[in-house]
């Protein structure tokens, strides 16, 4: 597990690497303080993350009476869920997390349908990363390394039939249901695009 040490080592390197970074000791405060950016009916995205579930960042914009795009609401077709995602390009904040992030201060994701890779780059006025301490990995290799098993655990969620949820672990598969097919690194933030990455020492997500 990486300690508040390496947190602070994460941050000073994303802070040189150009981007906004704010830390908290807990989700409650990060969730408030995230809400407290978003001015109110604003059109707000989110990309699939288990860990703005966790820390409840829904409930905290609802004062805010904004317009949320969740593709992983309920009762959504096919069709709303493809809707909503291509919507989340014009949002005024996009929130997600990331799968892992180096301490020399790089991001990187895997996605299997690629509209969360997409909208944390272009598209959005303001995109916002929030990152558990568990998603910290040593250096790009571990990062990589880190993400995959990640995509596995995900896997198990939405209950695909792939090789790595019988074995636990990848296996660069060619299974038709294969979730991991887009690998994004971002090592500066894009031009266009206010990105700030919000640091909580709390493990979050997976």
């Amino acid at each position: 597990m990486m300690h508040t040490s390496q947190l602070k080592i994460a941050e000073q390197n994303l802070q040189s690497n150009g981007f906004q970074v704010v830390s908290f000791a807990d989700s409650k405060s990060a969730a408030e303080w995230l809400s407290g950016q978003v001015a109110e009916h604003a059109l707000v995205a989110f990309g699939g993350s288990v860990t703005l579930r966790q820390i409840g960042l829904a409930e905290s914009l609802a004062a805010k009476h904004v317009e949320l795009l969740d593709h992983w609401q309920e009762g959504l077709t096919g069709e709303d869920k493809t809707s909503l995602m291509h919507r989340a390009f014009s949002a005024d904040a996009y929130f997600c997390s990331v799968n892992a992030c180096s301490l020399d201060g790089f991001l990187l994701n895997i996605d299997g349908t690629g509209n969360r890779i997409a909208a944390s780059v272009y598209g959005p006025k303001e995109v916002y990363f929030v990152i558990g301490r568990n998603k910290l990995a040593k250096d790009l290799p571990a990062a990589i390394a880190r993400a995959e098993q990640a995509a596995v655990t995900n896997a198990k969620r939405l209950g695909v039939q792939t090789p790595c949820v019988e074995q636990g672990a990848c296996s660069d598969c060619q299974a038709a249901e294969r979730i991991c097919r887009a690998y994004m690194l971002i090592k500066r933030p894009v031009r266009g695009v206010k990105t700030t990455v919000v640091l909580i020492d709390e493990d979050l997500g997976f």
